[in-house]
């Protein structure tokens, strides 16, 4: 049996069957061929795998290292997110598309009801889906990924400064997301016990 490709990782030449077998998702949902050994080191250190982008590999972080962090270029607003939005956001979007096709589907067999109940499902479902190649402040897709450090940076920034909104503001404000069912009740519990420094 040749070999075929190599691991992303460590660089080891894998052999053909293992490759299909080895295809391992990043922080931000791509796949990647890593070799067994590399996934057994990824699990045992209780980490994720992340692609890094400026020395084009794959690399270990901490599982708290799996927010992805951008900046807008045009009106400066930093923003987060992380693998288990993006998961919501695929999952919405699933969600979204069979409520439509279920709907279009009892429309044509003259369940107007039923296709009307499908079709505000897939319309809930759609509103729920986050553009996060997009400014959610100014709406420009000029965007750029911030490492841990150039983050904490424009935090630090952000704290000398005026704070932009307060306590209040940003309490309410995740309520609207748990409200919205963009978050759950605990991400929104964790979220103020942080705010309020509980």
């Amino acid at each position: 049996m040749g070999l075929a490709e190599v691991c992303e990782m460590c660089g080891e030449k894998l052999p053909l069957f293992t490759v299909v077998v080895n295809k391992v998702s990043d922080m931000n949902g791509k796949k990647h061929t890593v070799c067994v050994d590399c996934v057994k080191k990824v699990k045992a250190a209780g980490k994720t795998i992340k692609f890094d982008e400026e020395n084009q590999k794959l690399i270990m972080v901490d599982q708290a290292d799996r927010e992805i962090r951008k900046k807008c270029d045009t009106c400066g607003f930093v923003f987060c997110y992380d693998p288990n939005d993006v998961a919501r956001n695929k999952a919405n979007s699933r969600n979204s598309t069979l409520s439509a096709l279920a709907g279009l589907s009892a429309a044509v067999d003259g369940m107007y009801t039923a296709s009307a109940v499908h079709t505000a499902n897939s319309d809930r479902a759609n509103a729920n889906i986050v553009d996060f190649n997009k400014c959610p402040k100014c709406g420009s897709r000029v965007l750029r990924v911030l490492s841990k450090e150039e983050f904490q940076k424009e935090m630090q920034k952000n704290q000398n400064g005026v704070p932009a909104t307060s306590t209040a503001d940003e309490l309410k404000k995740y309520k609207d997301l748990l409200d919205s069912g963009v978050i759950t009740q605990a991400e929104f519990d964790a979220k103020k016990k942080q705010l309020l420094g509980l």
